[in-house]
């Protein structure tokens, strides 16, 4: 329990690494697709507070708000593929990325599943790093990635694979968690009856209430 505590914590920072990265990006230009970096801060956020709070529900939302928007910036692209001569690895490294959300969100949906897709958003992120770099390095000569932009990827891996890890059967664990406590307020309940019956009893063997004093505080006890 504690390791998966660990983890959540982690991948909550990761995705707010993430978040602070997205924001530093787009303050250094200001065009439409930069802008829409901006907007992808709001999902990251709602995925790393998800973490915090063990909310598997806002992991699905922010991972959905990821989907529409790398979605949008894919089209993006399409639309002004003429202005980008690495276009090829452009497509393919944004079409990779919205696999790594529609994992997640099966991920928060399904949390019996989640390690599962954790592990494949992870891989599929580590693809997209790796194509991009080799694609750019075939392409224009250069990795084609800024300091931000390769420290981002980096925390992407991590940040998708211990989501997954940590929101593992985090549901089931909730119930579990829940009927447990149940179990032990009942359990607590039942012993305290007991108690009061016996204080009850002892009172009537030394003759300081009647039997039917007894008898009417019995039912009261007992809820009848």
């Amino acid at each position: 329990m504690k390791n998966r505590k660990t983890l959540r914590l982690i991948a909550g920072a990761c995705f707010a690494i993430l978040a602070i990265l997205n924001i530093v990006s787009s303050a250094q230009r200001f065009d439409l697709v930069l802008l829409l970096t901006t907007i992808l801060t709001i999902p990251l956020v709602l995925i790393s507070v998800s973490m915090f709070t063990s909310n598997p529900i806002l992991t699905t939302v922010g991972s959905v708000l990821q989907l529409l928007c790398g979605a949008f910036s894919l089209i993006l692209y399409i639309v002004q593929r003429d202005y980008y001569v690495n276009f090829g690895v452009l497509l393919l490294t944004n079409i990779l990325r919205l696999f790594i959300w529609l994992s997640l969100i099966i991920a928060g949906i399904n949390t019996k599943s989640a390690k599962r897709m954790g592990i494949i958003a992870g891989v599929i992120a580590a693809v997209a790093f790796v194509a991009n770099i080799i694609g750019n390095l075939t392409i224009i000569g250069s990795i084609g990635i800024s300091f931000i932009g390769f420290l981002s990827s980096l925390v992407t891996i991590v940040g998708v694979l211990l989501v997954g890890l940590s929101l593992e059967g985090l549901a089931t664990r909730k119930v579990a968690a829940v009927a447990s406590g149940g179990k032990a307020k009942i359990q607590q309940g039942s012993d305290n009856t007991i108690e009061r019956l016996t204080r009850l009893k002892a009172l009537l063997d030394k003759g300081i209430i009647t039997q039917e004093e007894f008898e009417t505080k019995k039912k009261q006890i007992l809820g009848m």
